[in-house]
């Protein structure tokens, strides 16, 4: 959270101050031709939002985390898997298929699916879903703090630009009094009713009051180059902000408490979502590392089929053939020849077709196994372990959290508190030194104080205006700091 007090010094005058001044003013002022064209805070918010390359990262972290939830999830769904092979084999060996001694080179395929699905493990694939899901939302909750922390440092910047135009005015107004002051010296020097000294003090404070307002034009320019870094704007982009003249100080803050704003602020701030979604993460990892230690039931199912170079089969029609296989003994004494019919082939064997291959060879199974962890080196305990204390210091990183939101909204709204009782204090020095500069103003044009004198109350009154200045727009910045930590947004309507 960043708290900023408006205070742009006047520095004391000094000529190579000025020279430097008119340099940055000259570098500066081509780059921010203002009046190009007016941008409301709300546009301004809205496009960093789109634009701000930190929270485009942060998007990027959400989309990583919506895959990752969305892995978790298809781990509930059974697998399938293809496999196809092509071999080529050289040697002896025994054919998968035949079943059969093969020594030349032999092709063989095999194509198969199979699938398993888990049906209990120790509800692990459920942890781990919601752990993704709590995940999922921190990492919604962290781009949700980019963009409140951008739009912070928008709002801050965008305030100092109107902050710095009111003083600008107020230079212009002190310079335009000194201009008057001067002429009229000068008449008077010339008509030989004052000293030429006289003319020389104006001149020296007009010169003081023309470094005034280049410096609060210096700064003006500078508050815009701060807002162009926020919104990353391209170089050639020229925007001016837009004027809120109904801008007034808050003062129902009074009636706000620490102890509501906190509260409220419990269940609007999303980096105490983020950390609560976080301990609910660790909580998840921590039982699903106890899912480890169950037993883990699996179905399996496969088809598949093949094919071998092996497998052949005759080409043609046969021819029986008689061969001698053996004699025997017909009356114990004389032998006879014993033949048995065999069948030729001429036009030899060719390998059976690859289709009719498959269907021979199709198969199909079914299964159930059981998982049942026993030892694995003490990863499984070593895991929960570390769970445990990962949930354990999570636990202490939401209570960090939320200690720091409740010192952050204390110190808020302390800081808005004095910044309302700073602006109240501060109208009533203006009303003061207004009336004070008027009867200034009347003694010394009756010449009942010198110069110095009158000075001195224009001075004072200046320094009362633009102190007005800092403090109403120091009050505006944090009573909407307060709206913020109040769920009410971000805006100067």
């Amino acid at each position: 959270m960043f708290f900023v007090n408006f205070v742009i010094p006047i520095p004391i005058p000094n000529p190579m101050k000025v020279k430097i001044g008119w340099l940055l003013l000259a570098l500066v002022s081509p780059a921010l031709s203002f009046g190009q064209e007016i941008w409301s805070l709300e546009r301004c918010l809205q496009y960093a939002k789109d634009n701000n390359i930190q929270i485009k990262q942060s998007k990027l972290q959400v989309d990583l985390a919506e895959q990752v939830k969305l892995q978790s999830t298809t781990n509930f769904l059974p697998s399938l898997n293809g496999q196809a092979t092509n071999n080529y084999n050289f040697g002896q060996t025994i054919d998968p298929f035949t079943n059969q001694f093969a020594s030349s080179r032999v092709r063989s395929n095999q194509l198969f699916l199979s699938s398993s699905v888990i049906l209990f493990g120790g509800f692990q694939n459920w942890n781990n879903r919601m752990q993704s899901s709590a995940d999922f939302k921190a990492a919604n909750a962290d781009t949700e703090k980019m963009m409140n922390d951008v739009s912070l440092n928008i709002v801050t910047a965008y305030l100092q630009i109107i902050f710095g135009k009111e003083l600008l005015k107020n230079a212009d107004n002190q310079l335009e009094i000194t201009r008057l002051q001067r002429d009229r010296i000068s008449t008077l020097v010339k008509a030989g009713q004052l000293a030429e000294s006289n003319l020389f003090d104006i001149e020296a404070q007009f010169a003081r009051d023309e470094l005034a307002k280049v410096n609060a034009e210096n700064n003006l320019n500078l508050s815009y180059i701060q807002l162009y870094n926020i919104l990353q704007l391209d170089i050639e982009s020229e925007i001016e902000v837009q004027d809120y003249a109904d801008l007034k100080v808050d003062g129902t803050l009074l009636s706000t408490s620490a102890a509501d704003m906190y509260n409220a602020a419990l269940n609007n701030m999303p980096e105490i979502k983020a950390q609560e979604y976080r301990l609910k993460s660790a909580e998840y990892a921590r039982k699903s590392a106890y899912g480890a230690m169950s037993p883990r039931l699996s179905f399996n199912a496969s088809i598949g089929s093949g094919y071998s170079g092996n497998n052949r089969q005759p080409i043609g029609e046969p021819t029986v053939v008689f061969n001698e296989t053996g004699f025997f003994a017909s009356d114990g004494v004389n032998t006879l020849p014993v033949f048995a019919p065999s069948l030729v082939y001429a036009d030899g064997f060719r390998p059976k077709p690859f289709r009719d291959q498959l269907n021979d060879n199709f198969n199909k199974s079914i299964g159930f196994s059981l998982t049942i962890p026993l030892f694995n080196g003490l990863n499984t305990n070593t895991n929960i372990k570390r769970a445990v204390i990962n949930n354990a210091n999570q636990k202490l990183q939401l209570d960090a959290a939320k200690n720091t939101l409740q010192q952050t909204v204390q110190r808020a709204y302390n800081d808005a508190l004095a910044a309302i009782k700073q602006y109240q204090a501060a109208q009533k020095l203006v009303v003061a030194q207004k009336e004070s500069f008027k009867y200034a103003e009347i003694k010394y044009q009756q010449n009942l104080i010198n110069l110095v004198e009158y000075t001195d109350a224009k001075i004072k009154l200046a320094n009362a205006e633009n102190d007005l200045v800092r403090a109403k727009y120091d009050s505006i910045f944090k009573s909407k700091i307060i709206d913020f930590y109040l769920g009410k947004g971000l805006t100067l309507n």
